[in-house]
């Protein structure tokens, strides 16, 4: 805090200080003090602040409330559920977007129906917020709703429903992502196509999962050398390389993980050797 004047925001976020922000959040002369604090505390991501955060909601300054919205948000506590559900009824629209946002973060199943609710409302931005906020709540009775929107709302609405189906993955998602390929819009048409790649992506980790999990240890090996062959092991976060050092790991340790590394040496050569090494590290004792 500062002897004279405004209190040093930027200091007492750079020092982590959540009890300075938590009080300097009711600072009354300067509703930008409280308006930074919020947005600092959202930041830090401290539960403390849930509570003082919570009472900006119904700030003086529509500024404030926003902010405070948002940094619940970040923060993702249960606690503010019901106050932004209630944000939601009461506040201004500017308000109502970020609150309705920060309940499909904190993804709690209370925010359902009043988000549903929330789709009635006048504004598009807080359309295209309550339509992000119920894909990332992933609840299937939503289904419909978004799909309806992706027809039928204003082109940041159906962007943003677009990008909610990408979460659902189910036939009548796919169906409606697909048709939404021919939008005239070019940004839904990339969202749509976006989705469509997550959604694919998904069901061939699925899949892969799938096919590890029934593989023996012999089979294990081959379909690691096979990778090896045709797609390499790095970057570690592609192909099955993980699944398959998991799946050993799980089989029979650090042994049978070492033992396969000696036949992908044996078979591909010690520069694959070495990308297998890295692509491993941290699965169970191993460590490149």
């Amino acid at each position: 805090m500062s002897l004279f004047g405004s209190p040093n925001i930027v200091r007492l976020e750079e020092k982590q200080d959540v009890k300075g922000l938590i009080k300097v959040l009711s600072y009354k002369k300067d509703s930008l003090v409280r308006l930074r604090s919020a947005q600092a505390l959202g930041q830090i991501e401290d539960v403390r602040a849930v509570e003082p955060l919570v009472a900006r909601l119904h700030d003086d300054s529509t500024g404030v409330s926003r902010e405070a919205a948002v940094a619940l948000g970040k923060i993702r506590d249960p606690r503010a559920v019901e106050p932004l559900i209630a944000a939601l009824k009461t506040a201004d629209n500017e308000v109502r977007e970020p609150a309705a946002h920060a309940l499909g973060l904190i993804g709690d199943a209370r925010a359902f129906e009043p988000l549903i609710a929330t789709l009635k409302n006048t504004d598009r931005m807080v359309r295209r917020a309550t339509v992000e906020a119920l894909g990332m709540l992933k609840d299937p009775r939503a289904l419909d709703l978004l799909i309806a929107a992706l027809k039928e709302g204003e082109n940041n609405v159906r962007w943003a429903a677009a990008g909610s189906l990408g979460n659902f993955g189910d036939e009548q998602s796919v169906k409606a992502l697909t048709a939404a390929l021919k939008d005239v819009d070019k940004e839904v048409r990339d969202a749509a196509a976006r989705s469509l790649e997550e959604i694919e992506l998904s069901i061939g980790k699925e899949k892969e999962d799938v096919l590890v999990g029934q593989m023996s240890q012999e089979q294990l090996i081959n379909e690691l050398i096979s990778v090896g062959r045709t797609k390499g092991y790095l970057p570690r976060e592609e192909g099955m390389t993980r699944e398959i050092g998991e799946a050993l790991n799980h089989l029979g340790g650090m042994g049978l993980m070492q033992a396969a590394h000696e036949r992908v040496s044996s078979s591909l050569g010690n520069v694959k050797a070495r990308e297998l090494e890295s692509a491993w590290d941290g699965i169970g004792q191993w460590r490149s």
